[in-house]
């Protein structure tokens, strides 16, 4: 599937466990060495805002319509 970059900007993460909304992605972690997004940074109300939350592409289950499903 491809997805554009800018709909993935402010993307809903989900959780399995939760069943529900846990974070939103803000700006991604681009590898210079090959141009691909491997992290997204994310922002919650859940999270402590005076650090920096990454969620890594690879640590997520799925990525749909709805945002990053992770577990």
């Amino acid at each position: 599937m491809i997805i554009l970059g800018s709909n993935l900007q402010n993307a809903p993460v989900m959780s399995l466990q939760t069943g529900g909304e846990i974070a939103r992605t803000d700006a991604p972690l681009v590898d210079p060495a090959d141009l691909s997004i491997k992290a997204y940074e994310v922002k919650s109300h859940l999270l402590d805002e005076k650090r920096i939350h990454i969620l890594r592409i690879a640590d997520s289950r799925e990525l749909s319509d709805m945002g990053f499903i992770i577990d």
